[in-house]
């Protein structure tokens, strides 16, 4: 028996395979492990890019529309500023078709900030930015904050419009549709100073993003508000 076992310890017969087998169990663990790892980042990611996809508006020709933030399942290209919640609901929008975006009120001033795919928006000048609102909760009545959109340029120029109080939402969808030209009453940054054509102009050649005030309440007020029907018109 101990010479069995002796002649058993010293065989080197069958070694490459107990060497396989062991490096072939380590090699599929490992690659199990970082499945587990990158699995949810790769999901996130990938339902972000189906997302984005979705909701951006591809031109196939010289249509009106340059840009279009559908809200497809998703909220493709938009986040939000402050510390508001923002989430996808499916319920008619403005178009009556589901989808839009549900803000939820926190204590803060939220925008939200929808990236422009294409930055050059110049055959815009002089057709329209459009968006919709709607009051959820909350009573419009208080609103001490009027409904505000930006044209924000890769320049650093900032258009901004503020609605006048004839046009603040209610519980029905209000829709905007703002001129971008002179005659739409643009201001440059905050200084309240009218944006002039050649102003509008340089900052639709180069765009970042437009942004639009969600948060129209100031104080302890709570609020859920609809954005939905973004869109830059051409003339």
């Amino acid at each position: 028996m101990f010479q069995v076992l002796t002649n058993f310890i010293g065989a080197e017969e069958g070694a490459v395979t107990v060497d396989w087998t062991v490096l072939t169990a380590a090699i599929v663990g490992t690659g199990i492990a970082a499945v587990g790892l990158v699995s949810q980042g790769l999901s996130a990611q990938s339902n972000a890019v189906d997302c984005q996809l979705k909701g951006q508006l591809i031109q196939t020709g010289f249509e009106k529309t340059s840009f279009e933030m559908a809200f497809n399942g998703c909220l493709g290209n938009v986040r939000n500023s402050g510390p508001g919640k923002f989430e996808y609901s499916n319920e008619a929008g403005s178009d009556g078709e589901p989808g839009f975006l549900k803000y939820t009120d926190q204590p803060g001033r939220d925008w939200a900030i929808v990236e422009v795919g294409e930055a050059d928006q110049s055959a815009a000048f002089g057709g329209t930015l459009e968006w919709s609102l709607k009051v959820f909760d909350g009573d419009a009545s208080r609103w001490n904050t009027r409904p505000v959109a930006t044209v924000v340029g890769n320049q650093g120029t900032v258009l901004r419009y503020r609605a006048p109080d004839s046009q603040r939402p209610g519980p029905e969808w209000t829709n905007y549709a703002i001129e971008l030209s002179d005659q739409g009453g643009w201001t440059i940054n905050d200084s309240g100073l009218p944006a002039d054509n050649d102003t509008i102009k340089a900052v639709l050649a180069d765009v970042s993003d437009i942004q639009f005030a969600v948060a129209l309440k100031q104080g302890d007020y709570a609020e859920v508000v609809g954005l939905d029907g973004i869109k830059i018109n051409n003339p």
